[in-house]
Formats: C-alpha cells, structure tokens, sequence
C-alpha cells in the first residue's frame, strides 16, 4: 500500500439495478494490494464497506458505488471487522479445495501411470519412518504408505462414486414417484422410508455388512441398502413443491404423460439440488467405507484401505506414530475438500446468495 491513501465508504444494495455485487467483488480482486478494508457491515440486503485506497484505486470506484464522507466512521465498523476476516477465511478455503483435490486427482492418476506396488513387502523397512526413499515411511509389514494411501483413495473415490450414482439413482425414483402422485403411493413409500430413517445409517450398514459377509461388493451393496434414503425425501419435497407449477400443469394439459412430466419438467429442476446432495453423500460414504473397514466389515487385505490402515496404525502408535498419523491427516484432507466443494456449490446454486 503506498503513503497516500483515500478513505472511501462503499454502499452496496442486492437487487440495484445500477451496481452488482460481482462486480464489487471483482473490483476488490483487482485491487487488492492497493486497498485496505477497515470494516465491513451488512444489513442483509445492504452492504457496507470502509477502505482505505490508493490514489489510483480510489479513482477506479464508479461513482454509484460511493456513500457520503461523513458516513465513514471508523467506529461504526469497528464491531464488524470480524465479519470481513470470515469473507477473507472463505476465499482462502475456495483455493484449499481446490488444491486439495486436484493434488489427489494428480497422486491417483501419476500412481497408475508409474504403476506403484501397493503390497510389495520390504522387510528391512519395517515400521521405517518417513525418508527420501519412503517418503511416508512404511507400514507394519514394509509396504510403502505413500502407494497405500493412493491405491485405497483409488478404491475409496471409486466405490463412493458407484454407490453414490446407484443410491441417487433408487432415491430420485422413489422420492420422484411419492411426490408426483401422492395419496396411498406416497403413504407407503414414505412409511418405508421413516422405517430405514428411524436407525442410524451407519448402523444399518454394519448390520447388513455382518449379514452379507466382508468384501468390496458386499460392502457395496449394504451402503446401497442404506445410502438412498436422503435423496428419496429430498426429491419427494421438491417434487411436492414443483408439481403444481404453471409449466408442468400447462404440459399436463397439453397431454404430456407422467413419465415425461417427471423426467422432462421436474428432474431437469432438480439437478442443482441433488448434485449438491451427491457432493456430500460422497464424502459420507468414503467414511463409512473406512469405518467398516476398520472393524474388518470392509475391504480385505491385500487391499489397501484407508479405515484397515488405520486399524494397523493405531497397534503400533507408541512406536511408528506418523503411520496413523499420515493416513488419518490424508483421510481427512480429501473429505474436508470434498464437504467444502459440496458448500461451494450450494452456495452457487442457492438464489438467495447470488447477489
């Protein structure tokens, strides 16, 4: 920032035809080693910033977005400083997702290209710790943890993906089916529905995984059983709410049938909502893969997995602690990223916060 500074007050409306609140925030991108925020306030649909600028950024404002110099009053903001270091927090997690994910989409795709031995066994490096020839140390057997760590976030974005297109698939049709047509279908469905909601899905899974035995397809198939329930209500109360809209009633009248008005005029409506839905169900799965895993309901060895790994791990904590460690702090780097990327696009496909 140079010496000589302006002090401005922005005013920001939602809504105002004559400014756009984008455009602020891009203004701020631009010039944001030469512009100091001192306090921000919001009133809900008002907006309210106090900077100090640099000569040239103070003449780039447009005058629309400038309020009156006596409203810059230092301690009229001074409470809301607060508010501003929470904007500044959520660009810098924007730019952690996506980091995180596009370092565990390069580690998976540059472990398949190198064709890295997950299960070959060094016995000279036991429980070795992290060094340039290991860079995450090796495990109880001498495997490396760097190839076992992407070889299970191999198997765990796989299986999350499957299970996740099958149980939106199951959900969608049942909650399509239930809020479009209503009465003694919606009764029932939903009355199935309640019965699976009245247990933990956790639960349920480990149920069904004891039952079905260990392995990745039973594993798959128990988180099918019990992973569609939150898209079945959510497509329901959706469906409730867009199927007495004007378009669907005038396609109606025009002779559309059911199926189209579902797939055709009610679906397409529903994609920002169960693409966000989905976001959040994947990072879901992946830890209840891990957490059968762990109590050896899950994937078997040889495979590598992220949950039997950390069971491993934890025998051996007083002695060889970076081996939980390194596995618990990957776990939950990939599964923070993927929450955060679900709020992202919330955020952006919620109307309320567009402005």
């Amino acid at each position: 920032m140079q010496n000589k500074t302006k002090r401005l007050t922005l005013f920001i409306m939602d809504g105002d035809d004559d400014t756009d609140y984008e455009l602020v925030e891009a203004w701020f991108k631009n010039w944001e080693k030469e512009v100091n925020v001192v306090g921000y306030s919001t009133g809900g649909w008002e907006h309210l910033w106090d900077i100090e600028a640099t000569q040239a950024a103070a003449e780039s404002v447009p005058q629309n977005w400038l309020c009156d110099s006596e409203w810059s009053n230092p301690t009229l903001f001074a409470k809301q400083d607060s508010q501003w270091q929470k904007v500044k927090i959520f660009f810098k997690m924007k730019k952690f997702v996506n980091i995180i994910l596009l370092f565990w989409l390069c580690a998976i795709v540059v472990g398949r290209l190198l064709g890295l031995q997950a299960n070959y066994i060094h016995l000279d490096a036991i429980l070795s710790a992290p060094s340039f020839s290991q860079f995450f140390g090796a495990d109880d057997l001498g495997r490396s943890i760097l190839a076992r760590v992407i070889a299970g976030a191999q198997i765990s974005i796989l299986l999350a993906i499957v299970v996740t297109a099958i149980t939106m698939t199951i959900g969608v049709l049942i909650g399509l089916l239930a809020g479009f047509y209503g009465g003694k279908i919606d009764r029932i469905l939903m009355q199935i529905t309640d019965i699976f909601l009245a247990f933990p899905g956790i639960l349920l899974a480990i149920a069904f995984a004891a039952v079905l035995g260990a392995g990745i397809t039973n594993l798959m198939i128990a988180l099918c059983i019990t992973g569609w329930v939150s898209y079945a209500r959510l497509t329901r109360g959706q469906t409730l709410s867009l199927r007495h809209r004007q378009h669907v009633q005038a396609a109606e009248a025009l002779g559309a049938t059911p199926m189209r008005l579902m797939l055709k005029h009610i679906l397409p409506l529903l994609s920002s909502v169960l693409l966000v839905e989905a976001t959040y169900s994947l990072a879901s799965i992946m830890i209840a893969e891990a957490s059968l895993s762990f109590l050896g309901l899950g994937i078997q060895a040889p495979n590598a997995s992220w949950g039997a790994m950390l069971r491993d791990g934890v025998r051996y904590m007083l002695v060889a602690p970076h081996y939980v460690l390194i596995v618990g702090l990957c776990m939950m780097s990939l599964i923070l990223a993927i929450n955060l990327l679900g709020d992202q696009l919330r955020d952006k496909f919620d109307v309320r916060t567009q402005h």
